[in-house]
């Protein structure tokens, strides 16, 4: 019997509508379902659907011979569809209707499984499932001239356009509903608990960031001989430090790195990035050194006014005759690259230069004295393929009238910043040449101008406020990052990293670059330099013979 009665449903499965297969899982209570609405039915006769599936809700039950069209909440409610009779015509004794009729809004008490009437089951009346098929659905109790397939799969296309709720969750027990509640509390409560913590620590590394420092102690690093005429300069994160009679690397743990014995009346220097060239001014000289030792020496025909280095070790050198300023470009070795002959009656006196970091590009700037006005030109040599087409290897120049332009540095190879006494100039290198792209103009007067490698400082009187000095702090792009004020009468100024370094023979005034004050005292010590790394802990300072690390709390 059951083998026969699934073979009838298999059978008959071309008959049914598209949506309509049979359940191998229910094949005992002879269920057929809709697969898009995934509607089934249960031993205990529930209905379960999937809502997210849902389109249909059409329920077929063989046994009780009825479709049913399900709507939420329906036996809460108290709602009651109409019944719809199908007569049966056909003269094989059977009963005239479908069961308990069809259901258009709900299914009756007579309707649902478990409550059939009796009688109108086949199997209950003793007929078998294969001499039931039809060419409507297997196994429903119709002869094939009682009521065709056609008519009923068009009264499925009515119940299936009538307008129904869309079915949402079955009902929770009070237990669930519980418990759906306290997983919602204490899900609320964890993000609560989250979001407090962060905003917590957030608070505290803005406070860590914030905070000052009161006090300065001084470790000695290491003790060198007192002479006078030293200077100091950074080179790479160490110590340069030079004179008329040589010059000595020295790391920040205070081990000597090398030292170049030399003879020299004036020096002067130029750094860039890990090379510095040091010459000795009116003199043939030049010494090129990196953090390594001596890369080479450079000899020149004619006395040494100035000189620019770039990263690779290129110097440019600039020689002054009497009516003409020579320009050559050398390698750390002293070979010659190229040279510029200028003349001083049209293009004016040098007081500038700057080769680009890969010793490519020259930047000069010149001013000429006339009865009338002061003019300042800048001028940019090209030493490499852009350049060559030009026997002097001009690219570019720009005049500037009643400005002089005394500062010029290269910040990267497409970057060259020049600083008048009315403006800050950027010039950024095209494919060809050099163009002016940012003029940040001024009205006072300019008291200094203190670079990083990447940052550039205006130093104005402040005559506005309560501080005596403004410090405008710039990127390489004309960017302002920030204002430093203070009032300290000062001996240099140094900018690493994001903080802006101030000081006097004894004090020591530290300043993040938007003007935030994280130090403010005596170092103890006379101060000739200081010489400050890109961290707060990187701090030395130079007194007497004597180089100090800093260390604040």
């Amino acid at each position: 019997m059951e083998e026969n009665k699934k073979q009838g449903f298999s059978s008959h499965t071309e008959d049914l509508p598209e949506e309509m297969l049979f359940s191998e899982d229910y094949d005992e209570d002879n269920v057929l379902y809709d697969t898009n609405a995934r509607i089934y039915e249960t031993d205990e006769s529930d209905a379960v659907y999937d809502e997210e599936n849902a389109e249909d809700d059409i329920l077929y039950d063989a046994d009780a011979r009825y479709y049913e069209e399900f709507e939420e909440n329906d036996e809460e409610n108290g709602e009651e569809g109409g019944e719809e009779a199908i007569e049966d015509s056909g003269d094989d004794g059977t009963d005239s209707t479908m069961g308990s009729g069809f259901q258009a809004d709900g299914p009756q008490e007579s309707s649902l499984p478990g409550n059939r009437p009796q009688g109108n089951s086949p199997r209950e009346n003793g007929l078998p499932a294969n001499d039931l098929q039809t060419d409507g659905f297997p196994g429903n109790g119709f002869q094939e001239n009682s009521f065709q397939g056609k008519e009923l799969e068009n009264t499925l296309e009515e119940v299936r356009k009538k307008p129904g709720k869309k079915r949402g969750a079955a009902a929770l027990t009070p237990y669930e509903e519980k418990l759906r509640r306290h997983k919602r509390r204490r899900y609320i409560r964890t993000v609560t608990f989250v979001l407090l913590l962060i905003a917590v620590l957030m608070s505290g590394v803005i406070l860590w960031m914030r905070r000052g420092y009161r006090h300065a102690d001084l470790e000695p690093v290491i003790t060198l001989s007192a002479e006078d005429g030293t200077a100091y300069e950074s080179l790479g994160g160490n110590i340069i430090r030079y004179g008329s009679e040589g010059a000595k690397c020295i790391d920040r743990r205070g081990n000597i790195l090398w030292d170049v014995s030399y003879e020299m009346q004036q020096p002067v220097t130029s750094v860039s990035g890990n090379v510095i060239a040091i010459a000795n001014r009116s003199g043939y000289y030049v010494y090129v050194m990196n953090t390594q030792g001596l890369m080479g020496t450079i000899h020149t025909m004619l006395p040494i006014h100035s000189i620019a280095a770039s990263e690779n070790g290129e110097v440019a050198v600039i020689m002054n005759d009497s009516k003409v300023t020579w320009v050559r470009l050398y390698t750390a070795r002293g070979k010659e690259i190229a040279y510029i002959v200028r003349s001083m009656e049209e293009n004016g006196y040098p007081i500038a230069a700057a080769v680009s970091p890969d010793g490519k590009t020259l930047c000069l700037s010149s001013v000429q004295m006339s009865n009338t006005a002061v003019k300042s030109n800048v001028s940019f040599y090209d030493f490499g393929k852009n350049g060559s087409g030009s026997g002097d290897h001009l690219v570019d120049f720009s005049d500037f009238i009643d400005e002089v332009v005394p500062e010029i540095r290269y910040i990267d190879n497409s970057t060259c910043v020049g600083v008048s006494d009315k403006r800050l100039i950027y010039f950024i290198n095209s494919p060809f040449k050099p163009s002016s792209s940012t003029n940040i103009m001024f009205s006072e007067n300019l008291q200094g101008v203190f670079c990083s490698e990447s940052l550039i400082g205006l130093l104005f009187v402040n005559t506005k406020e309560d501080s005596e000095y403004r410090l405008a702090v710039y990127n390489k792009r004309g960017k302002k990052l920030g204002t430093v004020k203070f009032t300290m009468q000062f001996t240099d100024i140094a900018i690493a990293g994001d903080k802006v370094y101030i000081y006097d023979e004894k004090n020591c005034q530290i300043f993040t670059i938007d003007g935030r004050c994280l130090f403010n005292g005596e170092l103890g010590k006379s101060i000739r330099a200081m010489i400050p790394g890109p961290e707060l802990s990187d701090i030395l300072v130079v007194s007497g013979g004597e180089i100090d690390s800093v260390h604040l709390h």
